[in-house]
Formats: C-alpha cells, structure tokens, sequence
C-alpha cells in the first residue's frame, strides 16, 4: 500500500463515517460522505480490495449494500485520529 492510495480524501470520509456509525448502507454514504456515485463505488471497491471494509449484502426485497470496518481497517482509523490529535 502506497501513500497515495492510503491518503485519498474520500476513503479517509468513509473509514472515518464508518468508525464513527459502525455500519452504513451504500445510500447513507453517497448521501452523507461521498455525494458522486462513480468515487463512492471505486472508494469502496479499494477499500474492500485492501481489506479495510467489508461488505455485507441483504436479499430483501430491495437489494441493500451494508459496509463495516474490519479489524485492520479499525486499526487504521485509530492511526488517523492519533495524527489528527498530533497536528491540533
């Protein structure tokens, strides 16, 4: 994992919103995080590619997207907070 790819806006939002809410469905996160569909997708799919989120989907009656933390990425989410801490 480089740095750029670690530090891109967008997945920094969402690994923060997810510690924050502990499980969000797709919609929650376009509406309240990343409001562009294409950047929301490609962030999640990177993020669950690195083994940060995990994905959860519920065959209701309408199809529904939840995303968690996992371990590491709740390790990494404690990383950023500790750097944000340092900077204030």
């Amino acid at each position: 994992m480089n740095w750029e790819e670690l530090f891109q806006i967008s997945d920094i939002r969402i690994l923060l919103y997810l510690n924050d809410k502990q499980e969000a469905r797709y919609s929650e996160l376009l509406k309240n995080v990343v409001v562009t569909r294409s950047v929301l997708s490609t962030a999640l799919q990177d993020l669950r590619k690195r083994k940060l989120v995990d994905r959860t989907v519920d065959t209701t009656s309408d199809i529904q997207s939840r995303y968690r933390l996992t371990g590491k990425g709740s390790k990494l989410v404690q990383l950023l907070i500790n750097i944000q801490k340092l900077t204030l």
